[in-house]
């Protein structure tokens, strides 16, 4: 078999994208942001039943973005075509671009940093590196913002490579190893991040542009690290790490463009507040009962101590309002 055929037999599945692509429901961002909020409603309720997501977070989540729709239509300044608002999208795949080519620039680099060094452990030490990158990410992923776990790694991999520069200007070779090691790990994983992290941030229609300018960046970022060879034949380790460094700093400023937090965290915190609200007034009105309640009882069935009836005072009792032999005085 020619290497043409098996080409076209390993490319052939493919082809299937294209009726996928017609039957894949369309993506509540994209239903939103075209204004489909029924449509979007009922997506979200159906992927909140499948994940065990709180369907009262749901609802507040789709009455915020009602909010904002009618305050959007009702503003006068308002343009109808401007609802996906492209300034901002090409802004956020520009922050997205320098960041994953600042990480993978910074990742081969340390890939390439351990050609030459030939130790038993080092392979082993970046599957740790990794798994435990990943499973802090996986345990922070619920308690924090994607943005804040994003910038969080950044820095963590920047420190990493300074302190790779001093180690290797110094020529302590087991910590470089052991940096290396690190950097690799960490790298790998905010790597992954990064990807999953542009899925969530563009809507169905501009996402899959946004997944391969973002990854063409990438592998641009690894071509340019390949140059980095030329000051390792000369001795300047210490430059590499110092230059990824530099772009992993400069990637955290640029990324300030990108939203702090998403609906779904707002609308969390929107409906953590009127529960409180809620127990509050709940809390409140028992309160309140409590008095009421309390002199119902002592009306119906036992009266107050201090309080007495006509009847129960002797000076008041049918013996004393009549006379010794039973005759009543006029």
């Amino acid at each position: 078999m020619s290497w043409s055929l098996k080409q076209l037999v390993f490319l052939a599945p493919t082809l299937l994208l294209l009726p996928v692509s017609l039957m894949a429901p369309e993506s509540p961002r994209w239903l939103v942001a075209k204004g489909r909020l029924h449509e979007a409603e009922a997506v979200m309720i159906q992927a909140a039943n499948i994940n065990d997501f709180p369907l009262p977070d749901t609802a507040a989540l789709m009455h915020r973005l009602r909010e904002q729709a009618e305050a959007r239509t009702s503003s006068p300044i308002a343009i109808e075509g401007d609802i996906l608002d492209s300034h901002s999208l090409r802004r956020r795949v520009l922050a997205m671009i320098v960041a994953y080519f600042s990480i993978t620039f910074s990742y081969y680099v340390a890939v390439f940093a351990t050609a030459p060094i030939h130790e038993v452990w080092m392979p082993y030490g970046v599957v740790v590196a990794t798994l435990f990158s990943c499973g802090v990410m996986q345990a922070l992923v619920s308690g924090i913002a994607l943005v804040t776990m994003m910038n969080t790694f950044l820095v963590m991999t920047a420190v990493i490579d300074c302190l790779l520069s001093v180690a290797a200007g110094t020529g302590v070779t087991t910590i470089t190893n052991v940096l290396i090691v690190l950097s690799r790990g960490v790298s790998l994983a905010v790597i992954v991040h990064v990807l999953v992290f542009v899925m969530e941030l563009f809507p169905s229609a501009v996402r899959s542009g946004a997944v391969c300018w973002v990854f063409a960046s990438g592998r641009v970022g690894a071509l340019f690290s390949s140059v980095t060879f030329e000051l390792h034949l000369h001795g300047r380790e210490y430059m590499v790490f110092a230059i990824a460094a530099f772009l992993l700093f400069l990637s955290l400023l640029v990324i300030r463009v990108l939203p702090r937090t998403t609906m779904v965290e707002q609308a969390k915190e929107a409906n953590l507040g009127s529960s409180s609200a809620r127990n509050t007034m709940e809390h409140m009105r028992r309160t309140l009962e409590r008095p009421t309640d309390r002199k119902t009882k002592y009306g119906s069935a036992e009266r107050p101590k201090g309080r007495r009836s006509p009847t129960s005072d002797p000076e008041f009792s049918p013996k004393a309002s009549t006379g010794r032999h039973g005759h009543k005085f006029n």
